[in-house]
C-alpha cells in the first residue's frame, strides 16, 4: 500500500471532514489500481448523505482484511502525512500511469512510422505535455 493511501485511510478514521476534503479532489481513476480503493469507495458511498458517516460504519462494512488494515493503519496516534498532500500525490500517481501509457503508445506508433502517424504521434505529445504540466502542478 502507498504512503498516501495510508495517510488518508489515517484521516478518514481521524478527521473525516479533512479526509472527505481532501477526497473531492480524487475521481475513480485516481482510485483504480490503490491498494485501499474498496476503503475509498465505501467511505465515499457513505458519505452521501454526510449524516451516514462515521469511522465505525466505515469498518462494519469493509471486507475483514480491509477492516484489519484500516484498524492497523488507524492505531498510529500521528498521520502519516497531510490528507490534502495524500490525495495530491494519489492524483500525482494517476498522472504518471497516464504518461507513461501515452509514452507507450507514441513508442509503439512510431516503431510502425512516424510519418504515417504523424498526426496522432503529434496529438499524443501535446496530450503528455499536458500531463507532465499537471503533474509539475501537484508536486
Amino acid at each position: 500500500m502507498k504512503y498516501a493511501e495510508k495517510g488518508l485511510i489515517w484521516a478518514l478514521i481521524h478527521n473525516p471532514d479533512e479526509a472527505f476534503d481532501a477526497m473531492v479532489e480524487l475521481d475513480a481513476e485516481d482510485l483504480n489500481l490503490l491498494a485501499g480503493r474498496e476503503v475509498f469507495e465505501t467511505a465515499q458511498r457513505l458519505r452521501d448523505p454526510p449524516e451516514e458517516y462515521s469511522p465505525s460504519s466505515l469498518l462494519e462494512r469493509l471486507s475483514t482484511v480491509n477492516a484489519q488494515l484500516v484498524t492497523s493503519i488507524a492505531a498510529d496516534p500521528r498521520p502519516p502525512a497531510p490528507a490534502v498532500d495524500c490525495a495530491r500525490a494519489i492524483k500525482r500517481l494517476r498522472c504518471e500511469r497516464d504518461r507513461a501509457a501515452i509514452q507507450r503508445e507514441i513508442d509503439r506508433l512510431q516503431e510502425l512510422g512516424a510519418g504515417q502517424y504523424g498526426h496522432e504521434i503529434d496529438a499524443l505529445w501535446q496530450r503528455k505535455k499536458n500531463l507532465l504540466h499537471r503533474i509539475e502542478d501537484l508536486t
